[in-house]
């Protein structure tokens, strides 16, 4: 090929590199779930039978989807016994396997939990595939 045809070759690519980054740092910022907040601990207090209350919620693209949460907790749940109280929640999607309308948690966590086996029924209630769990009051990515 031609010099001038590696060159445009060279444009086009570093015009999507750009676009690419852009929309991966901007996007969340325009997107932001906690307008979803009412509808998400409806769904949760119907799923488990109490009073939810859900924090802050952020997200964003790194290495998959990102997802976290300050602040959970359910009281008197008939799904399980005792109240669960959580200051943190963080969980990393796959991107691929979205594409293919399926969920791949790469990496879940529950930062600060009050009662861990309702911790660990919760996240077995929200799903069965419960890869990388764990508990921690240390620092997450």
């Amino acid at each position: 090929m031609k010099t001038k045809t590696w060159k445009k070759i060279g444009i086009i690519f570093g015009i999507v590199s750009v676009i690419l980054i852009l929309v991966v740092v901007f996007i969340p910022k325009f997107f932001d779930l906690n307008r979803y907040n009412d509808r998400i601990v409806s769904e949760i207090s119907k799923a488990v039978g109490g009073e939810v209350k859900l924090g802050p919620i952020s997200w964003g693209i790194s290495n998959g989807i990102w997802l976290e949460v300050k602040g959970f907790s359910i009281v008197d749940a008939s799904a399980f016994s005792g109240d669960l109280k959580l200051s943190r929640i963080y969980t990393n999607v796959s991107i691929a396997p979205l594409l293919s309308k399926k969920v791949a948690r790469a990496r879940k966590a529950l930062e600060n939990s009050r009662y861990y086996d309702e911790a660990r029924k919760l996240g077995n209630l929200i799903s069965s595939n419960t890869s990388n769990f764990s508990t921690s009051s240390g620092k997450f990515p």
